[in-house]
């Protein structure tokens, strides 16, 4: 069989998470917790109303809903622990070869073949593929081990061959995840971009600096033209140079006025939009590590240690990683976890102090 790509599978523990968080093995143990403490507290209530001890029983309710919190949080990685103990076989690697025609599977003591028609959902969690052929049954392997191509080529391929598109798989609400934003483009997200941006200051600022030399060089010629008028008394030279110098002046006080202003940055913002349009939302999530931007097609991670500046600015946060390249979050794009918290959570995580240009 003539092979396009090659990759490899290994299973491990993330493989499980990601295989758990892809199919949502634990949903139904999620009903059953839901049930299962709804039938409890019913229970403890009714006893405890019974024998006239109601504090008792509404202890034993708070008691209980903690134990189903903490089951909650820790339900997702218990039960991929609990699936790779399960599904181990004598030999956790596998190789996938990617032909023309079919994917086939080969380890040790194994080998199978799949028809690209015989997938149902090709899926990216976790940081690792997934192409199922059943419900609960996929072949899983990251991105970094693939060969004879990078994983963009791969994601055309496997497209062209089956007709599914990657879907990202959102992370958030698992035990790692400390806040997560909806993020979306907008004149706002712009404006601030245009406000805040180290460069786009000093273009300002060199701006303005250009306009009012030229400002001051055209004043100059007009009082020394009105000087030299003076001087021949007042006579009628026919000479309408200074017409010219009068326009550049207006023009230069104008440009100098305007340069930076908001309505010239609202004009920039507007601007902006329309030639890149307001992009596809997203999803950011802050976990303890790393910040992950999750999009439908990718997934990408960034530690807190390469941000440079924290930024609020428009009813947005900026988190600037070089001087004009940045990640935008809207403020009432928040999903999970609180403002202050999460400007607390982020100062902690990169020692920055958080800078407002709004009052």
């Amino acid at each position: 069989m003539e092979e396009k790509f090659k990759a490899r599978q290994v299973w491990d523990v993330p493989s499980a998470r990601a295989l758990v968080r892809a199919a949502q093995m634990e949903k139904g143990q999620l009903k059953e917790l839901g049930l299962r403490f709804v039938l409890l507290s019913a229970l403890a209530l009714a006893t405890a109303y019974g024998m006239g001890r109601l504090r008792v029983g509404l202890l034993c309710v708070a008691l209980m809903a903690a134990a189903t919190v903490y089951r909650l949080l820790t339900l997702e990685p218990l039960a991929a622990k609990r699936l790779w103990a399960q599904w181990q076989t004598r030999c956790l690697e596998m190789e996938l070869s990617f032909g023309a025609e079919a994917l086939e599977a080969r380890d040790e003591y194994w080998r199978c073949r799949y028809g690209y028609d015989s997938f149902s959902r090709f899926a990216l969690c976790r940081g690792r593929y997934l192409l199922f052929y059943r419900k609960n049954r996929a072949l899983i392997f990251a991105p970094e081990s693939v060969s004879g191509g990078d994983a963009r080529a791969l994601e055309a391929f496997v497209r062209e061959k089956t007709g599914l598109d990657v879907e990202t798989v959102r992370c958030g609400g698992n035990m790692d995840t400390k806040f997560a934003f909806r993020v979306r483009y907008d004149k706002a997200a712009f404006r601030a971009m245009y406000r805040t941006s180290q460069p786009h200051a000093r273009y300002f600022k060199k701006a303005r600096a250009y306009y009012l030399v030229v400002a001051l060089l055209c004043a100059a010629a007009l009082i020394w033209m009105c000087y030299a008028q003076v001087r021949r008394g007042l006579q009628t030279s026919g000479d309408r140079t200074y017409i010219v110098f009068v326009i550049f002046l207006v023009y230069a006080i104008r440009g100098w006025r305007n340069t930076g202003s908001p309505a010239a940055v609202n004009a920039l913002a507007e601007k902006s939009l329309k030639a890149y349009g307001a992009e596809e939302e997203y999803d950011a999530v802050f976990t303890d590590e790393e910040m992950r931007s999750l999009r439908k097609t990718s997934e990408e991670a960034m530690r807190y240690e390469a941000l440079t500046r924290f930024v609020d600015c428009e009813g947005h946060y900026l988190l600037y990683v070089a001087p004009a390249k940045m990640h935008v979050l809207p403020k009432d794009g928040l999903v999970e976890g609180e403002l202050p918290d999460f400007e607390r959570f982020l100062q902690q995580k990169t020692g920055l102090a958080l800078e407002r240009y709004d009052p």
